[in-house]
């Protein structure tokens, strides 16, 4: 049995650890309410408006540009598919134009789906391999 030190460390330990749980609920919380519709809400129950992953959110324009709304997960890598069937042979960054997403973030798409047998890569060309899009 821990001597009474011992577990009163394990108890704030946990007290801790639980403290940090219910911050990243209360974003998730936040985020799927303003997700939901809810114009303007941008603020997390605590009231602050912050970002998914905890820090304080930007006002005004943040590098991304647009609407600052998050693409849906795996948007991105469609368009760069659908991109790369009308133009077979492109280069990340002429992808990256066409898409509007930043050339680093085409870069890594790109190399993902080469990875994944959906691409192939000459030089700095992209191409899709048949039937696997």
């Amino acid at each position: 049995m821990p001597q009474p030190d011992e577990a009163q460390r394990l108890i704030e330990e946990h007290i801790t650890t639980l403290g940090e749980q219910k911050a990243q609920l209360e974003r998730a919380l936040g985020h799927l309410q303003g997700s939901a519709g809810a114009e303007g809400q941008g603020s997390g129950p605590r009231g602050d408006a912050r970002s998914r992953n905890g820090r304080q959110a930007q006002k005004g324009g943040s590098g991304g540009g647009g609407s600052g709304e998050r693409a849906p997960r795996g948007a991105r890598r469609g368009e760069v598919i659908d991109d790369l069937k009308t133009n077979p042979g492109a280069k990340a960054g002429e992808v990256a134009s066409r898409v509007g997403i930043n050339p680093n973030h085409a870069q890594t798409i790109l190399g993902n789906l080469v990875k994944q047998g959906v691409a192939t890569k000459e030089g700095q060309a992209y191409t899709l391999v048949a039937g696997k899009s």
